[in-house]
């Protein structure tokens, strides 16, 4: 199959976490968006990074608000029949896997990985193929919302959907190898990529997830103040890691309304 027919079957199950309440200071017209998910089962279980779970805790929640309201959403896209919806679906809760024992002995870091349950179920996943070997050169595809919400309100108007890019694995990190730490790819990506699925263009089977790019980072007026500009080169959490994690999700999860019943809810408001 071609990456267009691969894009079409997985683009509705990869959304935007955007907070749930309007701060008063919120100016744009659209919602921040703080990263971005991707289903990997039919029960709501969808991977995004560790950072971006953490930035959970600091979105404006009213007060009052009960503890068991994260105050965070799910933004999709999805179609139903000739109309193209933003829907909205709150997050049921996140998976708590400890220290995250799957620290590559030796290392210094854990991956960076997160796992959430959405309060939806029946969307579209990604398949994790155990088979995939990473080789440098290798095509991948990986879509998401770099930039956020300013990648949403485009100079040629509003844009629903993530953005899909392809490109190449540049490097394998630390070397090549069966069970690598990490690898870099030669796309762009800034802001609310973080968490975006990295994918084979050929099969549709998830290779990783985003996670941090390579910035240029220098000194302008005189050492006076720096500068940040981003590279082509961004880093992904190989998918044997994803795998290790979702072995640690259980299996008697709540069961959550499918996506067409959301969509059903939507329409009726």
């Amino acid at each position: 199959m071609s990456l267009q027919a691969h894009y079409a079957k997985i683009r509705e199950g990869i959304f935007a976490f955007v907070p749930k309440y309007a701060s008063p200071h919120q100016k744009e017209q659209l919602p921040p968006v703080l990263g971005t998910g991707f289903f990997i089962r039919k029960d709501g279980i969808a991977v995004t990074n560790a950072h971006i779970i953490e930035t959970f805790a600091h979105v404006f929640r009213p007060e009052g608000l009960p503890d068991k309201d994260w105050a965070i959403q799910g933004l999709f896209f999805v179609r139903d029949n000739t109309e193209m919806l933003a829907l909205r679906v709150d997050l049921k809760a996140v998976i708590r896997m400890g220290s995250f024992i799957l620290k590559p002995p030796g290392s210094q870091t854990t991956p960076d990985i997160g796992l959430v349950q959405m309060a939806v179920s029946d969307c579209p996943v990604m398949h994790i193929s155990e088979k995939s070997h990473l080789e440098e050169g290798m095509e991948i595809a990986t879509a998401g919302f770099p930039m956020g919400n300013r990648s949403l309100e485009s100079p040629a108007g509003l844009q629903m959907g993530p953005t899909l890019q392809k490109g190449i694995i540049s490097a394998i990190l630390p070397f090549p190898n069966p069970s690598p730490e990490a690898f870099s790819v030669n796309v762009m990506s800034l802001g609310g990529a973080s968490g975006s699925p990295v994918f084979d263009p050929g099969t549709g089977s998830t290779l990783g997830v985003l996670f941090s790019s390579l910035h240029d980072v220098g000194l302008v007026d005189q050492g006076t103040a720096t500068y940040a500009m981003p590279t082509s080169i961004t880093y992904a959490v190989p998918h044997h890691y994803l795998i290790k994690a979702i072995a640690m999700v259980p299996d008697n999860l709540p069961k959550m309304p499918s996506l067409k019943q959301r969509i059903r809810e939507h329409k009726s408001l």
